[in-house]
C-alpha cells in the first residue's frame, strides 16, 4: 500500500520538528549562580558592608574593594563616604577628594552638607600632615580657613560648631572663631546662650571689631540669669564701646547708670565716660552719686570738685574742698580754696587762703586742684 502524499505546506516548509530547547537546565543553574556571584559583589550584604565600616586601618584590598562598590554603587552616599574615609585614613587626600566630589554636588543639601564638613576633615588632616614650619603647610591651613565662613551658616550641630571655633582659634582667626559663636549661641540651651554671646564678643574683641563685640556683650547682658551677670556683660560692653564710639559709649552707660543707680561700678564707669565726651552736668550728677554710695575718697573728693567747677557750682565745689581741708592743711587745697572764694566772691575767705599759702611757702601752681 502506497503512503501518503505529503501535503503542500509540507512540501514548501519542510517536516515540522519539535522545537529546541535555548539552553539546558544545567546551563542556566550555572547562569544564575553567576548573576548571583556578582551581586554578592556589586551589592555587599549589610554584614560585609559593616565588617568594612569597622575596618580600622584599612590596606589595599579594602580600598580596592570599596572602589569597585562605589564605582557601581554611584548613588550610594553611606558606601562613597566610608570610601572617602578610608581613603583618609591612608593618607591619600588627592583621592579622597576626588570620591567625594559627587557628593558636593548631591541635589540632597543634607548629603552636600555632610560632604562639605567631609572635605573640611580632609584638608584638616592634610595641612596637620605636612612639615611643621614648610610653606605647603601654611598654604593648607589657608585652605581649611577659607572653608570655615560657608560651614558656619550649616546645619552642623553643637558639637562640630565647637570644633569650628577652636579650630579657627588654633589658626589664629579670632574673628572667624567669634562668628562660629555668634551661629553656635542659637543652637544651645537658652541658659548657656549668654555664655557663648560672651565668649563670642570676647573673640570679636581680639579680632578688633569692637562694634560687633559690644553689641554681643549687650545681648549676653540682655539674657544673663543673674542680675551680677548681667552687669558684668554691660561694664564690658562699654569697654568695647568707649576704644570704638567713646559718645555711644557715654550713651549706654547714662542708661545702664538710671537701671542700676546702686550699683557703684556702673555708676562710675558712667561718670567717667561723661567726663570723657564733656558732658559736665552729667559728670556732675553722676559724681554726687558716686560720694553718695560711697567709699568717699580723698582722690574722688577732688575729682567731684572739679566737676562741680565744671558745671558751673564753684560753691558746691568749695564745699568740698573745705571738706577736705578740715582733713588736713595742703597747699593746693589752700590755692584751690583762695582761687574758688574770689570766684564765689568772698575776698575775705580767699585772702585767708592766700596768707596760709605764703605763711607756708607754697608755690602757687595756678590751677585748681
Amino acid at each position: 500500500m502506497r503512503p501518503p502524499e505529503p501535503s503542500i505546506e509540507a512540501r514548501v516548509l519542510g517536516p515540522v520538528t519539535a522545537p529546541r530547547p535555548l539552553a539546558s537546565v544545567p546551563m542556566l543553574l550555572g547562569f544564575a549562580a553567576g548573576v548571583i556571584a556578582l551581586i554578592a559583589v556589586v551589592f555587599p550584604t549589610r554584614a560585609e558592608y559593616a565588617g568594612l565600616a569597622e575596618v580600622k586601618q584599612p590596606d589595599q584590598y579594602s580600598i580596592a574593594y570599596l572602589k569597585v562598590l562605589t564605582r557601581a554603587n554611584p548613588e550610594d552616599t553611606e558606601l562613597r563616604m566610608l570610601y572617602v574615609k578610608q581613603l583618609s585614613q591612608l593618607g591619600r587626600w588627592a583621592e579622597a577628594l576626588d570620591a567625594l566630589a559627587p557628593a558636593l554636588e548631591d541635589k540632597n543639601p543634607a548629603i552636600r552638607d555632610v560632604a562639605r564638613l567631609q572635605r573640611f576633615d580632609i584638608l584638616l588632616a592634610r595641612a596637620r600632615s605636612l612639615p611643621e614650619g614648610s610653606a605647603d603647610r601654611a598654604t593648607a591651613f589657608d585652605a581649611v580657613a577659607a572653608l570655615i565662613p560657608d560651614l558656619v551658616g550649616r546645619n552642623l550641630g553643637e558639637p562640630r560648631m565647637r570644633d569650628l571655633a577652636l579650630v579657627a582659634l588654633g589658626l589664629d582667626k579670632p574673628g572667624l572663631a567669634a562668628e562660629v559663636y555668634a551661629r553656635l549661641a542659637s543652637m544651645v540651651p537658652v541658659d548657656q546662650r549668654h555664655e557663648v554671646r560672651a565668649t563670642a564678643a570676647r573673640w570679636f574683641l581680639a579680632a578688633q571689631n569692637q562694634a560687633q563685640a559690644a553689641r554681643y556683650y549687650a545681648w549676653a547682658s540682655n539674657t544673663a540669669p543673674t542680675v551680677e551677670k548681667s552687669k558684668e556683660y554691660a561694664l564690658l560692653e562699654l569697654a568695647a564701646l568707649e576704644s570704638k564710639d567713646v559718645e555711644l559709649a557715654a550713651d549706654r552707660s547714662v542708661a545702664y547708670a538710671k537701671k542700676w543707680w546702686d550699683d557703684y561700678s556702673i555708676v562710675e564707669r558712667a561718670t567717667h565716660l561723661a567726663t570723657a565726651c564733656d558732658r559736665p552736668r552729667t559728670a556732675r550728677d553722676f559724681g554726687r552719686r558716686l560720694l553718695a554710695l560711697g567709699p568717699v575718697t580723698e582722690a574722688l573728693q577732688r575729682a567731684q570738685a572739679k566737676r562741680e567747677l565744671g558745671a558751673g557750682d564753684p560753691k558746691s565745689a568749695l564745699a568740698i574742698v573745705k571738706q577736705l581741708l578740715a582733713r588736713r592743711d595742703d597747699c593746693a587745697l589752700h590755692e584751690a580754696a583762695a582761687r574758688i572764694s574770689e570766684w564765689t566772691n568772698d575776698p575775705d575767705a580767699a585772702l585767708d587762703h592766700w596768707l596760709w599759702v605764703a605763711d607756708h611757702a607754697c608755690v602757687p601752681q595756678g590751677v585748681v586742684l
